[in-house]
């Protein structure tokens, strides 16, 4: 039996409006529907996966909205699955009015939602619940298991993360939410245990205790919707900080353009530009820096030349030439967004982290980029996983706002020349020796794919190695081989094996390639599902091309 419905809490709450986002746990999610429902709040139920009824969704009250988590038309999301379905959460979600948005802890599905919430990018008038489930890592602890996928790893962080910023936590258990001090989670302090729906028990027993919980749950959304969402404090426009782009250039004057009148366009007034030419030899290249002297004399900013010394020391030479409080380190051949460094700026101000990177929007080829950033191949970083840095560059591309203070303080990039991974290498040292990364889940950036790019060329030894160096310097010596002997065996587990391109198989890709008639995003999609997922699951998918989109 439902809770009572009283009509005046019915007019009390029917302009309160909850979104219970559901991935599996169908009966806690429609018993808390139901009562909600009941007593005159407005309710959506989100399904995210699979959606196939069963004994639970016939108990769902009429009144309840039903929604089905979709992809939004002309966005490919190029991510692993439980990434890829809360940043998918957050898209439906972030142009919403919710007063309560409810998550299942499990796979981290409100992580990035979370994320933009406490940043002050969306949902600002929206409180976040978390409902607990048994954590990943408690059944590797109680079962017996081990890991033999790495995106393992990704969830577990997200996961625990989603857990530590929600608004408000319910657990099954109080046990739970010992465990998880005991094992040093950040265990919110709007924390709380109320028992499942599950039927137990007597009959008499069974509908006392579902009346218990239905009360319970009834009294924390009416507890959540008096009180209201957290204020976020926006910074006085006059306070804006100075933020110093790091721009680094060679020989590629046609993309430089496109990334300079990004930055002539940007909302954000209160910045400079200190471009490092790394020793371009290229007389269209010198020929173009010469152009700039007078834009760059007008607006206060600076060209620095070197001798070619690659990226790490180039980018380094930049941050030594700044002013600025923030640093906003650039590639030559990427696009800001026009609201790029104001949205970096605002949220590091917001949040106090020493670190920020953030969602990019991945096109080809060496033209302009896109006219829409919300439209075509979205890539988003996970943030500051230690474990799964391990493995991949999960902390974010090089494009970055980063504190000159704590910059300063890691020492700024390593300079080993031809090797790619000096941003992977610095977000590692960061995070391991304890500073505060974030990733903003909006596409800042247009990150370009081109022939002859690093990401093309693929992960040398040599890079990987350089990537694993702050982890090395975090273990004793006796297990840093054991460091080596993961990243090898992940490294190699990626590689495409021999025979992979046979003649007929490059004749399959030739078909595929071509039978995408040349449709955007074809080749960007291959390139990234190599990278996340490997050759042999990439050009699978590529051969399945017009079934199945990679």
């Amino acid at each position: 039996m439902a809770a009572s419905v009283d009509q005046k809490n019915r007019d009390n709450y029917q302009c309160s409006r909850i979104c219970i986002v559901e991935h599996g746990q169908r009966a806690l999610t429609v018993g808390v529907a139901n009562v909600l429902v009941q007593q005159g709040f407005d309710v959506t139920l989100l399904s995210v996966g699979a959606s196939d009824a069963d004994a639970a969704d016939q108990l769902l009250e009429d009144a309840v909205v039903r929604e089905q988590l979709t992809v939004p038309d002309a966005v490919f999301v190029q991510l692993p699955y439980a990434a890829r379905q809360s940043y998918l959460a957050y898209l439906y979600l972030r142009d919403r009015a919710f007063d309560v948005i409810q998550f299942p802890s499990s796979s981290g599905l409100g992580y990035y939602t979370q994320l933009a919430q406490r940043q002050g990018l969306a949902l600002r008038d929206t409180r976040v619940v978390v409902h607990l489930e048994c954590p990943e890592y408690w059944h590797l602890q109680h079962g017996g298991r081990l890991i033999d996928d790495v995106m393992v790893l990704d969830r577990m962080f997200m996961e625990r993360r989603s857990t530590e910023i929600a608004d408000q936590l319910v657990s099954q258990s109080a046990d739970m939410l010992v465990w998880m001090r005991s094992h040093d989670w950040n265990v919110p302090q709007a924390s709380c245990a109320i028992d499942d729906f599950h039927d137990q028990g007597s009959d008499n027993d069974t509908e006392c205790s579902r009346q218990r919980v239905e009360a319970n749950w009834l009294e924390l959304y009416r507890r959540l919707v008096v009180q209201g969402a957290a204020d976020i404090v926006d910074s006085d426009v006059s306070d804006a900080p100075l933020v110093s782009v790091c721009l680094v250039h060679f020989n590629r004057p046609q993309l430089l353009s496109f990334m300079i009148d990004s930055l002539c366009g940007q909302d954000y007034t209160n910045f400079e530009v200190i471009l490092v030419d790394d020793g371009s030899t290229l007389p269209a290249a010198t020929d173009y820096l010469e152009a700039l002297e007078p834009l760059f004399a007008g607006r206060g900013w600076r060209i620095v030349h070197q001798q070619n010394a690659y990226l790490g020391a180039a980018r380094n030479n930049a941050a030594a030439h700044a002013s600025g409080e923030y640093l906003l380190f650039l590639d030559d051949d990427n696009v800001a967004t026009e609201k790029m460094i104001s949205t970096l700026a605002g949220v590091m101000q917001r949040r106090n982290v020493d670190i920020l990177t953030c969602a990019t929007n991945v096109f080809e080829g060496d033209g302009a980029p896109p006219e829409n950033v919300a439209t075509g191949t979205h890539w988003v970083p996970l943030g500051a996983s230690v474990a799964s840095g391990l493995f991949r560059n999960v902390f974010g591309d090089a494009s970055a706002l980063i504190r000159k203070s704590t910059f300063d303080r890691l020492g700024g990039f390593s300079e080993d020349y031809g090797l790619g991974h000096e941003d992977w290498e610095f977000y590692a040292r960061a995070v391991l020796d304890g500073y505060q990364l974030e990733v903003v889940p909006e596409p800042l950036l247009f990150y370009r794919v081109r022939g002859g790019g690093m990401l093309l060329s693929g992960n040398t030894d040599a890079s990987l190695a350089r990537s694993l160096r702050p982890y090395l310097d975090a273990v004793p010596a006796e297990l840093q081989p054991v460091l080596y002997l993961a990243l090898g065996q992940e490294h190699a587990r990626h590689a495409a094996p021999a025979g992979m391109f046979s003649p007929s198989v490059l004749l399959g890709l030739i078909k595929a390639f071509a039978g995408s008639g040349g449709k955007r995003g074809m080749l960007t999609r291959f390139i990234r599902v190599v990278r996340n997922q490997g050759w042999s699951r990439a050009i699978k998918a590529a051969l399945r091309y017009g079934k199945q989109e990679i």
